[in-house]
């Protein structure tokens, strides 16, 4: 996303401009960590409908401008794709960060996982590596 303001990413990946999907967009670029549809929610203070957040969320992740966060199978996170300060990785397979403190998880970018060599005849569907301690933000106080 790297600097481009809401309007422009949505323009960019070609849908349409809506309030939902600007606003949920700004909260994913003001935030730096991965967040769960009650965090959008809260954020948004019940200014669009549950299904509507859902939706905007779905496109998002079929758009490639969100990914999801594979932390368990209660509560799906997402975290922007490529935010601000990020290095410009097209979201390949990454490390996520779990704060143990503050419980919010972060990408980190800069640790990419690749060339994962599996015995013959196994087939990789998916990676998942949880990195689990104290934020820095956490770690500052």
């Amino acid at each position: 996303m790297n600097g481009n303001s809401a309007p422009e990413i949505l323009r960019e990946k070609k849908l349409r401009v809506t309030n939902v999907r600007s606003e949920v967009l700004k909260i994913f670029e003001k935030k730096n960590y991965a967040l769960s549809y009650n965090d959008l929610h809260n954020e948004l203070r019940n200014k669009f409908d549950m299904a509507t957040i859902y939706r905007t969320l779905a496109t998002f992740v079929e758009n490639n401008i969100i990914h999801q966060v594979p932390l368990d199978a209660k509560t799906s996170y997402y975290a922007l794709n490529n935010p601000p300060g990020a290095i410009e990785t097209s979201h390949k397979e990454h490390v996520h960060f779990v704060c143990k403190k503050c419980n919010r998880t972060f990408c980190i970018d800069e640790i990419l996982i690749h060339n994962i060599v599996l015995k013959k005849n196994f087939k990789l569907d998916s990676l998942k590596i949880i990195a689990e301690g104290t934020c820095g933000s956490c770690s500052n106080k």
